[in-house]
């Protein structure tokens, strides 16, 4: 499993992911960037454009999970994008 790499753990521990905490402090955003919020879970999901890894946002915490993990908690966007490619 991916750790992320600098640039997207600095972006989570700085809040500078956040497009409005970005806005605030006149600074681009940095990675990792939003791909998709899933209601069941309560949680939202990004991915590094950088280093390609996946990160679960709670309300409070971010951490970096493995692919399958994503698939699985984010099943309804994976299979959206699934269907989109047939």
């Amino acid at each position: 499993m991916k750790t992320g790499c600098e640039q997207c753990r600095n972006g989570v521990l700085s809040g500078m992911y956040s497009p409005e905490t970005a806005a605030r402090q006149g600074r681009p955003v940095a990675p990792p960037s939003f791909i998709y919020s899933s209601v069941a879970a309560r949680a939202h999901l990004y991915r590094c454009q950088i280093c390609d890894a996946w990160w679960e946002f709670y309300a409070r915490e971010g951490h970096v999970i493995a692919e399958d993990e994503a698939k699985t908690t984010f099943a309804e966007y994976f299979g959206k994008l699934k269907q989109a490619h047939r």
